[in-house]
């Protein structure tokens, strides 16, 4: 038990000096220091200390009012700066520079820091924070929709509007949001900003009437004219034989209008020898039941071969 008494308890007096001093460089316009509140802020929970009063003069702080308005007066210039900036950036992203729409939450988180218009409730702050939120989404929504399509803004857009629903926000602050934009409001008859709408469906038409199948010809196509191919030397030096199957498109006037292979010979070879023969035969076009000249399609075989001799001999079965 001696010893449970003799343990020293938290220095509340040092870190209470200690945050007064961070938040009067926070005052004077030192941003770094404005950053390093919260953390003193957390010690001082942790070790159950009550909040620092503020009108309590610290013993190492500097004494007189001439040092207090001092920094007062610097930190005025500093959000009068800040505030200045912050409407520059608003004016131009209103213009359509993109770049100063995202610079804008840059100006306003440093206000934040700098405890600009932080003198209210804690209420207070958040409306202020919300309506912040609002007013850049309304900026941002600019670039996201009304046919711009801007990517980098739809990302800001949706970051933002996570982050109001963390906060609370309620709808409401898109008013006043409106109102410090200088923008009017939604109900006044103008044009409000424009909402994401869901696709309409399609309207559904009466089915198309199936396409008539081409007429079959009542006569096929036949050959008029098929000088064979020519056997490939190098698919002679390597003893490839076999058969190609072309399908060939004969057009009206018994032109070969499309020559592909319908199955392989297995030899590039001989595939390629049999297409650029295909390509210069000429047919007698297919005819309709009326006689009329058609278009059809025909598969003509092509064969080569190898002798026992060694010849070679390539032609077409149709």
């Amino acid at each position: 038990m001696a010893e449970a008494a003799g343990t020293a308890g938290p220095d509340c007096p040092a870190i209470a000096a200690r945050e007064r001093a961070i938040r009067a460089e926070c005052d004077s316009g030192v941003l770094s220091a404005c950053r390093q509140i919260k953390d003193f802020v957390a010690q001082r929970a942790l070790a159950g200390c009550p909040a620092p009063d503020p009108d309590e003069a610290d013993e190492d702080a500097p004494a007189g009012d001439a040092a207090a308005t001092g920094a007062s007066n610097a930190r005025q210039e500093e959000c009068a700066r800040l505030t200045g900036l912050q409407e520059q950036l608003q004016a131009q992203c209103r213009s359509g520079v993109l770049s100063a729409c995202r610079q804008v939450q840059v100006a306003l988180r440093e206000q934040i820091m700098a405890g600009c218009g932080s003198s209210g409730s804690g209420e207070h702050q958040r409306h202020r924070e919300c309506v912040r939120l609002a007013k850049s989404s309304l900026l941002a929504a600019q670039y996201c929709m009304d046919g711009k399509g801007d990517q980098e803004a739809c990302a800001m857009l949706r970051k933002m509007a996570r982050e109001a629903v963390q906060k609370g926000c309620s709808p409401d602050v898109v008013h006043e949001a409106r109102a410090e934009l200088g923008w009017p409001p939604v109900d006044s008859g103008t044009k409000a900003e424009p909402e994401v709408q869901p696709e309409a469906e399609p309207e559904v038409g009466p089915e198309p009437e199936p396409e008539p199948e081409p007429e079959a010809p009542a006569e096929q196509a036949t050959v008029r004219q098929m000088v064979p191919p020519r056997y490939p030397p190098a698919a002679v030096r390597a003893g490839a034989q076999g058969q190609v199957v072309l399908r060939v498109e004969v057009d009206a006037y018994g032109q070969a209008a499309g020559v592909a292979i319908e199955r392989s010979s297995g030899n590039h070879d001989l595939d390629r020898a049999a297409l650029e023969a295909g390509r210069r035969w000429t047919f007698n076009p297919a005819r309709s039941a009326s006689g009329q000249p058609m278009r059809s399609m025909i598969l003509v075989p092509v064969d080569f071969s190898l002798d026992i001799d060694g010849s070679a001999a390539a032609g077409a079965d149709r």
